[in-house]
Order: structure tokens, then sequence, then C-alpha cells
């Protein structure tokens, strides 16, 4: 685990975070890459569709992987998450 202990207080915070993510979700215009573990063990796989779908952007692209703990971009295996963001940073100078 990243913590020895967590607070008891960060489950409401988290529960809070979810239900303004979940509001403020439509409004997102800009293009957006979602990325996600199926391995995930902190926040569960179905959460990569379901942000992808209330997401408001025409633009939006998701990549998901196997094998990848929580924090993608710190897994030895990180350069293909490197390699698919800068792809899809290049294809936004192709945007209408």
């Amino acid at each position: 685990p990243a913590y020895a202990a967590v607070p008891i207080c960060i489950y409401a915070e988290i529960a809070s975070l979810q239900e303004a993510l979940q509001a403020a979700l439509p409004q997102v215009a800009a293009p957006a890459l979602l990325i996600h573990s199926q391995s995930d063990a902190a926040v569960p796989a179905a959460a990569l569709q379901q942000i992808y779908d209330r997401l408001g952007s025409t633009h939006k692209e998701m990549m998901s992987l196997e094998g990848f703990d929580h924090s993608v971009v710190r897994d030895p295996k990180r350069q293909v998450v490197f390699e698919r963001i800068g792809e899809f940073i290049r294809t936004l100078g192709q945007v209408d």
C-alpha cells in the first residue's frame, strides 16, 4: 500500500469528490484521454467506461491496461502509457 495508515475521514472526502466529479463531467469540453488499469485495486474497472460515458467532450478516448497497478505512470511498464499520451497529444492538432 502507498500509506501505512489511512485516516477514516478520507472516505467522506472521497464520496464528496465522487459526487462533484459526476456533476462536473458533462461540462468537460476539453479533449480527454482516460487511462486505467484493469488490475487497479483502488478504482473499479467499470469506472473507466462510466466516466467516459458522462464526459461532455466530443474528443475522448480510453486506454485500458492489463497488469498495471493504480499509479500507471510509476509502473515499470509505463513507457506504453507515455507513448499513448504522446499519440493522443499529436491528434489534438487534427481535431476540428
